[in-house]
């Protein structure tokens, strides 16, 4: 086989010569004939090309999932630090609140939003965690948010943490 040959092979072009042991080259000019089994067919080149494009293709998914895995983790890292900002800025906030928003702004462009539910907005559970339910003179059987306990937050659509909230109804 010679090197156009490897070279065509290895593009998926192939020709009848490419594929079978030659009657002339190395392999028969030191008397050693080699077995069909040690050449490929192109069924099985082509088999073995699209094995590879999926192995290619769900690595590549499994290290984007991974690398997605690995910021989500640590924009969760993230809430308690926005936290202790948030109970600082009670304290001074003229002295922290150019930093928390410096601070909020970089991790926003990242992905990350806040879930800060409005008081009477409906309880949903997939975003919010009622900790705490109050009665309402109203009689309405739809839970709503009477009050906000802690901000909840996404990052890229991913929920990171419930809004915990006091529902009533």
């Amino acid at each position: 086989m010679n090197k156009n040959s490897k070279d065509n092979i290895s593009k998926g072009n192939f020709s009848e010569s490419d594929t079978h042991p030659s009657d002339e080259g190395d392999a028969s000019a030191n008397g050693v004939t080699l077995p069909n089994e040690n050449f490929i067919d192109r069924e099985t080149f082509q088999r073995l090309k699209a094995d590879f494009e999926n192995y290619r293709r769900r690595t590549e998914s499994e290290r984007q999932t991974r690398d997605q895995q690995i910021v989500s983790d640590f924009m969760e890292t993230l809430l308690p630090v926005i936290e202790a900002f948030e109970a600082g800025m009670e304290y001074s906030q003229e002295a922290l609140k150019p930093v928390y928003d410096l601070f909020l702004s970089a991790l926003s462009s990242g992905g990350l939003v806040a879930l800060n539910p409005e008081l009477g907005e409906p309880f949903d559970p997939n975003i919010h965690e009622a900790v705490a339910s109050s009665e309402s003179d109203e009689g309405n059987n739809e839970l709503v948010v009477k009050k906000v306990l802690r901000s909840g937050y996404l990052w890229n659509e991913k929920l990171l943490r419930p809004a915990q909230v006091e529902v009533g109804g």
